[in-house]
């Protein structure tokens, strides 16, 4: 297995987006806190055990890192909302980033995965993410889940749409049997889901914290309750999204007065301002500022962070060193600068997570040949191929130069009549339509005799975006994965990247490796 390390900031992460221009002048928008980490000894010594805890009821044995992130060890972390069988491959790609950086640390940091199981996007958690030869797989139910994702029940239906889409994925047995396995032996889905990031990553350090634990929830009352008395990070978000906004940025999050959700059985609610004290939208109760600090704590799970609390709730229970995040998603934590402020929690250093490409060594080295870019993307591949058509078209094509004639013709007819001028570049341009669709004609006529080469971009142009949608958001991990000759084998290539920077790694075949 040959690959190639681009920096990021050579490719998606570009000096006109928020992420890329945080890469090129990081204290511009982000001031990382001295004291991080430091006030959380004690906090973490409770945060590992209620993790201890969580694997101990699944039936799992921890990883050795528990005990150093108890004793107060540094911390990096990664998190995501849950996908369907482990999501396309940029869940693990994020996952991988941590690690790969974190083992070149002189600190040894503890590698934490934080499980978003609160999110209530049910369309983008059921989706199952394309398999063996761009197979859709399938689906659960629209109606099936509702409210906080991760406390949704399996039932057969949710465990037999898992086995049936490991079937149609031709997964290798192995990745098959842990997933049928894991979800068969759940009660929820962010059970399941914790059970499969341990299987994958668990030899390799990697704890799982999941955020919707009750006794976290009661650990972070402090944090409720400011939001619940009307004095919590909306005016610190407005803020600094008016900073940005002032700076030319367009950043994501839209700030709310209060960034709390109520969640319900079958929902999730946004919570608000009103004149009585803080309200579900739907207006079914309210909460004044005396009685903020009792209800934060009363029932400490039926409170939910919204995307700019949660990193504030994630960070007042673990004080990480830093944190690897998406493009957008980073783009939004810089939008809680002057949040942390506000709460008094330490902020951390923002890493941009790795990038990657899977590709045979007949389509890398084509692209290698025509020097292709990861930064051009699927447009450059399409652009090359366009251009290989046009010059092999070109020789049953004569050079015609209309521009050249438009004015000839043009300034010969105006010097017989004035007012035939238009009418000679009308039937110049009218000239250069025919001719324009006879070459259109000639370019199919060459790719019908190059049917090899056609199919070869075809299949190129799939395997970067399948369904047009970018590979690492497309395809599960464990297609790329055995394809490269495993998953172990594709870690252990992944991690000898030494590049302490935000990568794009372009994965292929055999050969020399090289950074770009």
């Amino acid at each position: 297995m040959n690959h190639r390390a681009y920096l990021q900031k050579d490719c998606g992460a570009s000096a006109d987006t928020l992420a890329g221009a945080y890469l090129r002048s990081r204290e511009a928008f982000w001031e990382a806190d001295a004291s991080k980490g430091k006030e959380h000894v004690s906090r973490r010594n409770q945060v590992a055990e209620v993790m201890r805890r969580r694997y101990e009821r699944l039936g799992l044995v921890p990883p050795e890192n528990l005990a150093r992130l108890a004793s107060g060890a540094p911390s990096w972390a990664a998190g995501h909302q849950l996908i369907a069988v482990g999501g396309p491959a940029f869940f693990h790609y994020k996952i991988l980033s941590m690690l790969r950086r974190s083992h070149q640390h002189p600190e040894a940091p503890v590698p934490v995965f934080w499980l978003a199981s609160e999110d209530h996007d049910w369309d983008e958690v059921r989706s199952f993410p394309f398999g063996a030869k761009g197979s859709t797989g399938v689906a659960w139910e629209a109606d099936a889940g509702r409210g906080a994702v991760g406390r949704i029940k399996l039932d057969q239906s949710a465990r037999s749409a898992v086995e049936s889409w490991a079937e149609a994925a031709n997964l290798e047995e192995s990745w098959k049997d842990e997933l049928v396995e894991a979800y068969g032996s759940s009660e929820s889905l962010a059970d399941a889901v914790f059970k499969c990031v341990h299987q994958w990553f668990g030899e390799d350090g990697l704890l799982v914290l999941d955020a919707d634990d009750p006794e976290l929830k009661l650990l972070a009352a402090p944090l409720w309750e400011a939001e619940l008395a009307g004095k919590g990070i909306g005016t610190a978000v407005e803020r600094r999204t008016q900073w940005l906004k002032e700076a030319g940025w367009s950043p994501p999050l839209h700030p709310r007065g209060v960034s709390l959700f109520e969640i319900r059985t079958e929902s999730r609610v946004r919570l608000e301002q009103k004149e009585e004290g803080v309200a579900p939208i739907d207006g079914s109760w309210s909460i004044p500022a005396s009685d903020a600090a009792k209800e934060a704590r009363k029932e400490a799970q039926r409170w939910s962070p919204n995307a700019a609390l949660r990193p504030i709730y994630q960070e007042f229970l673990l004080g990480n060193h830093a944190v690897f995040l998406g493009p957008s998603e980073l783009a939004y934590w810089l939008q809680l600068s002057e949040a942390f402020v506000a709460t008094g929690v330490p902020r951390p250093t923002l890493e941009l997570r790795d990038g990657a490409l899977a590709l045979d060594r007949s389509q890398s080295d084509w692209l290698d040949h025509v020097n292709w870019h990861p930064r051009e993307g699927l447009a450059g591949v399409e652009k090359r191929w366009n251009e290989q058509v046009a010059l092999g078209a070109s020789q049953f094509l004569p050079s015609w130069d209309f521009i050249d004639w438009s004015d000839e013709l043009a300034t010969l007819a105006s010097q017989c009549d004035v007012t035939l001028e238009g009418a000679a570049r009308a039937a110049v341009k009218k000239m250069q339509k025919a001719y324009d669709a006879h070459a259109a004609k000639i370019r199919r006529a060459w790719k019908l005799q190059h049917q090899e080469e056609h199919q070869f971009m075809e299949a190129l142009s799939e395997r970067i975006a399948p369904h047009g949608t970018p590979q690492e958001r497309a395809v599960h991990i464990a297609f790329i994965a055995q394809e490269l000759g495993g998953w172990k084998a594709f870690k252990g290539k992944w991690m000898s990247v030494t590049e302490d920077h935000p990568v794009f790694i372009v994965f292929a075949g055999s050969g020399a490796d090289e950074v770009r």
